[in-house]
């Protein structure tokens, strides 16, 4: 198997997988920037994400719907 160091490179380098398809790629951004390593990529505030959430069940885009998530699973605007 992997070694421990095989393991952390991994996990720093490669982006969450897609655990249900079926979700829409907008609501999977919103939970990729929420989940982004470095805290300057993620939503700045609750009240930010709630808008975007609250757009998205509107049927409205969001704010970061299309950003490229990159190779260390931050989110590119």
């Amino acid at each position: 198997g992997p070694t421990l160091c095989e393991l952390l490179d991994r996990i720093g380098t490669c982006p969450p997988a897609p655990i249900n398809p079926p979700v829409s790629r907008e609501l999977t951004d919103v939970c990729l920037r929420c989940l982004a390593k470095r805290p300057a990529d993620r939503y700045p505030t609750a009240g930010e994400l709630a808008a975007d959430l609250r757009r998205f069940l509107d049927g409205g885009r969001v704010t970061v719907a299309g950003a490229a998530v990159g190779v260390l699973g931050r989110v590119r605007e």
